[in-house]
C-alpha cells in the first residue's frame, strides 16, 4: 500500500513539474529597450546653486521626459534614480531598435545643446521674473547629460503565484502598497541584462552614450542588412564611425566577470569624440584615459593589454569572438526571435492620461494670406505621411500660450502670437475648431488655433519629425498632393475664411 500511494505521488509530480514546464515554455517574453539619462555634475551644481537647484532638477528631469516621450511614442517612463530618469519600450523590429537608438542620441544630444546655450533656462521655466535665479541657473555650464542603453528579455509573470526559472533570467514583478491601496503599483524589472545595463551606465561620460554587447550586435546586423550591396570594408568603415570600443572592463556579477567590451555609440570618428573630453579628463577619468592609451596603443602594438588588436575593432570577427567565446548565441538568438516574433503589450499598465493636442494655423502675410502645413516623416508612429499643420501637447507645468509658442519655435524655428479671447480676464487661445485622436484605443482630444506669425526670417523644420513643410495660399488648397490628416482640407479652408474675415473687421 505504501509503494502504492509513493509512485501515485511520485506521479503526480511528475504530471506537476509537466505542467509547469508547459507553462514556462508559453510564457510571453518581451525584447524591451531599457535606456537612461543620466544629469552630470548635477552634484557640483547642487553646491553652488544651493538655493534654487531643485527647481532646475526637478524641471530637467520633467524636460527629458517630455522630450522622449514626444518622440518615442511607444516608451514609458520606468523610474527615476535621484537624477537619472530611466525609460522602456518594447521593439518588435531591428529598423525600430536602429531608428529607436538614432532618436535616443538625438535627444541627449539636443538637451545638451539646451542647457549649454541657456535656451533651458530661459524657456522651460515660468519663474524667470526672479532677478537672482536668472543669475544662478546657468552657472558656467555645470549641469550635462550622459545616456545608457540595453536590451534584455522580459518575462510577464506578474500573474503568477510561483516565479518560474527562465534561461535569462529577467522578470517583471509588481509590488502593490497595502497602505495605499491597490491602484498604487511599483513596476520592477530583475534579471542579469538589467543588473548588466545598470553597470555598464556607470561606464561612461558626460556628453556620451554608452550600449550593452548585445544592443551593439542587433545594429551592427541591421547595418549589414541594410548594406549588402557594399563592400565589407565599407560596412566596417560605417559600423566604426558609429560605435567605438572605448575598452574592455570586468563588471560584478556579468559573465562571470570576464572582460566586457565598452561600447559607445557616437556619430563620428574616433579622433572627433576626443573633442569632447576635457583637457583634465585624461588625468581624472579612468575610462578616458584607458581609451586615449589604447588609441596610442593601436598604432604600434597587436596586442593591446592582453587583448588582440582586431578586438578593438567593430566587425564581424569581433562580435563573433565575443560570441562563441561567451557562449552566447543561444541569447542573442532567443532575443531577436522575440524582437521580431512577439506583438507588443504595456509593460507598465498605467491609466492612460488624456492628451490635449493643440495644433495651429500659423499664417503670414495678412493681404493675401500664407498658412503653414508641415508633412509627417515617415518614422512618425501615427498619421506617418500626412500633411497636418504641427502639433504642440499640453503640459500641466507650463501655460497653454507659451507651451505652444515655444513647441512652434522648436519645430519651426518661427515666433508666433496666437488669436486670444481678449473679451475675457483669463485671456486663453481663441479655438477654431475641435478633433479626435485615437491612439491604442484611446480617444484624446485637439483643438486647432490660429497664430500670426511674427518673425520667420530663419524658418526651418526639425527633419526627425518633418520630411517637409511650406506655405500655401487659399488658391492651392485643392492641388496639395500627398495625404492628409483626417479634415485637413475643411481646417483649412476655415483657417483661411476666419483670416479674411478678421481682416474685414479691422
Amino acid at each position: 500500500m505504501k509503494i502504492n500511494e509513493a509512485t501515485e505521488e511520485l506521479i503526480n509530480e511528475y504530471e506537476k513539474t509537466k505542467k509547469e514546464q508547459k507553462e514556462i515554455k508559453n510564457l510571453k517574453q518581451s525584447a524591451v529597450l531599457f535606456f537612461s539619462f543620466d544629469i552630470t555634475d548635477s552634484s557640483k551644481y547642487k553646491t553652488m546653486n544651493y538655493l534654487y537647484w531643485p527647481i532646475i532638477i526637478n524641471r530637467l528631469l520633467k524636460y527629458i521626459e517630455r522630450e522622449v516621450l514626444e518622440n518615442l511614442e511607444e516608451c514609458q517612463l520606468w523610474r527615476i534614480l535621484g537624477d537619472e530618469i530611466i525609460f522602456i519600450k518594447q521593439v518588435s523590429s531591428l529598423e525600430e531598435l536602429w531608428n529607436d537608438i538614432k532618436i535616443i542620441n538625438d535627444r541627449k544630444d539636443f538637451i545638451i545643446n539646451s542647457l549649454k546655450n541657456g535656451n533651458f533656462f530661459e524657456k522651460d521655466l515660468d519663474i524667470i521674473n526672479n532677478e537672482n535665479l536668472k543669475k544662478s541657473m546657468h552657472l558656467n555650464n555645470t549641469l550635462s547629460l550622459k545616456s545608457a542603453a540595453w536590451i534584455g528579455l522580459i518575462i510577464d509573470q506578474t500573474k503568477k503565484n510561483d516565479y518560474f526559472s527562465h534561461p535569462y533570467g529577467n522578470i517583471e514583478i509588481i509590488y502593490k502598497s497595502q497602505k495605499l491601496g491597490e491602484n498604487y503599483q511599483i513596476y520592477e524589472f530583475l534579471g542579469n541584462d538589467i543588473d548588466a545595463g545598470f553597470r555598464i551606465s556607470k561606464a561612461v561620460t558626460s556628453q556620451n552614450f554608452v550600449i550593452s554587447f548585445e544592443l551593439a550586435y542587433f545594429l551592427y546586423k541591421y547595418m549589414k542588412n541594410i548594406s549588402e550591396q557594399k563592400l565589407e570594408k565599407d560596412i566596417t568603415k560605417e559600423n566604426n564611425n558609429l560605435m567605438h570600443v572605448i575598452t574592455y572592463k570586468k563588471f560584478k556579477g556579468i559573465w562571470d566577470e570576464k572582460l566586457y567590451p565598452v561600447i559607445w555609440y557616437y556619430k563620428g570618428k574616433a579622433e572627433k569624440l576626443e573633442e569632447n573630453f576635457h583637457y583634465n579628463d585624461y588625468l581624472n577619468n579612468e575610462i578616458i584615459k584607458e581609451f586615449i592609451d589604447n588609441r596610442d596603443k593601436l598604432e604600434k602594438s597587436k596586442i593591446i593589454n592582453g587583448i588582440k588588436k582586431e578586438m578593438f575593432t567593430i566587425n564581424d570577427y569581433f562580435f563573433e569572438k565575443i560570441i562563441n567565446d561567451n557562449n552566447l548565441s543561444k541569447k542573442i538568438n532567443e532575443i531577436e526571435k522575440n524582437i521580431i516574433d512577439t506583438p507588443k503589450n504595456e509593460l507598465v499598465n498605467t491609466p492612460t492620461k488624456l492628451e490635449l493636442h493643440c495644433a495651429v494655423m500659423c499664417y503670414k502675410n495678412k493681404e493675401e494670406p500664407e498658412i503653414l502645413i508641415a508633412k509627417r516623416s515617415k518614422d512618425r508612429e501615427y498619421e506617418p505621411e500626412k500633411w497636418e499643420f504641427g502639433c504642440a501637447k499640453a503640459e500641466i507645468t507650463q501655460k497653454l500660450s507659451d507651451k505652444i509658442k515655444d513647441e512652434y519655435k522648436k519645430d519651426f524655428n518661427i515666433d508666433i502670437e496666437l488669436e486670444l479671447e481678449t473679451d475675457r480676464e483669463d485671456q486663453q487661445p481663441k479655438p477654431l475648431t475641435i478633433y479626435t485622436v485615437n491612439k491604442r484605443g484611446d480617444y484624446h482630444q485637439g483643438i486647432i488655433f490660429i497664430a500670426k506669425i511674427k518673425n520667420d526670417k530663419d524658418f526651418n523644420y526639425d527633419h526627425s519629425k518633418f520630411s517637409d513643410a511650406k506655405f500655401v495660399k487659399e488658391s492651392e488648397i485643392d492641388s496639395i498632393s500627398g495625404k492628409k490628416v483626417k479634415d485637413f482640407k475643411n481646417s483649412l479652408q476655415k483657417g483661411f475664411d476666419y483670416i479674411k474675415k478678421k481682416g474685414e473687421n479691422e
